[in-house]
This record gives structure tokens, sequence and C-alpha cells, in this order.
């Protein structure tokens, strides 16, 4: 899984992903003529079975953070972003029971300027809403019943109906 965003505050875009194998993430730089520099950073340890990425705003500082699923464990968790390309430890937040193979998506779904994390879960049928507090840290507040058994394959955020509230689309 990959994410884009600028980690490193120039400007240009980088990207972020996971290596389910090696058990780790890395960021690749991104330069003004539209290539990658060499991965420099890679953080490592605490991310077995490590699944999907995305990106967001977690503690309202303006650096952008990643949060990562997890295949097993019914957790996610996320590292704090420094805005220099480098990354704080991993921080691991329980989400629900059986969300195995969790897809994950970032928005701000109660308008409160912080950023909150939707993820699906592929053995309930339900789709749970973590708010964040800005600082942080999260709290499960809100779980959706989809209403229909099938397995989730995407879960993604934008405003569907120019409301200026952000929706959710789950695909299976």
């Amino acid at each position: 899984s990959v994410a884009i965003t600028d980690f490193n505050g120039d400007g240009y875009q980088d990207i972020v992903y996971n290596n389910i194998m090696s058990r780790n993430i890395g960021i690749l730089l991104g330069r003004s003529n539209g290539t990658f520099e060499q991965q420099k950073t890679s953080f490592t340890g605490g991310f077995y079975y490590s699944s999907f990425i995305s990106v967001g705003n977690f503690n309202s500082d303006s650096r952008p953070d990643i949060v990562i699923s997890y295949n097993a464990g019914n957790s996610l968790g996320v590292l704090v972003g420094y805005g220099n390309g480098s990354m704080g430890p991993v921080a691991k937040f329980a989400v629900g029971k059986r969300t195995n193979y969790p897809r994950i998506a970032v928005g701000d779904f109660n308008n409160d300027g912080h950023s909150d994390i939707v993820v699906n879960s592929i053995l309930r049928f339900v789709i749970y809403i973590l708010v964040g507090y800005g600082d942080g840290n999260f709290e499960v507040q809100m779980i959706f019943s989809t209403g229909f058994a099938g397995t989730y394959t995407w879960v993604d955020v934008t405003d569907f109906n120019n409301d200026g509230c952000q929706d959710i689309l789950a695909s299976g």
C-alpha cells in the first residue's frame, strides 16, 4: 500500500509505502524533476502484518503523520511526522473485534478540524470511525452496520454531494 504527501515540507510530493514482507515502512522523498531520492527513511519494528497505509495530521502540528492497519490484532498504528521526512515511534490503537485486513482512510467526519480515521471490517460487515482529538489520540465513537454481507475491498473519503461534510465510500 502507498500514500502520497509532502513529508519534508519542500513542496514536492513524497511517497510512503509499507512492505509486508520485510515488515518496514519507507519514505521516498520527491525531487523537483519528478523523480525520487533513493530510500533514506525506513521504519522497522512494530509493522508485523501491516497492510494498508494512509496519511493525515493527527496531532494538529500541520505536519503529515502516518496511519497503518494491521492484518491481525484489531489495531492501527500511528507514526507522528517531524516535518523533515522522519517519524516518531509507532503508537497502537485498538479498533474493534475481528477487523482482520482492515482498509483505512482519513477524513474529518465531525468537522472539528482534526483528522479522523475510517476503518472497514471484512469479517463483521461494519465500518468504524475513530474520532481524532488532535493530540495524536483516537476513540472509536461510531460503528455503522453496512446492512449487507460481503467482503469490502476498499474504503475512501470525499464530499460526494458538496455539502461540506466528508462522505464514506466502501466497496466490495
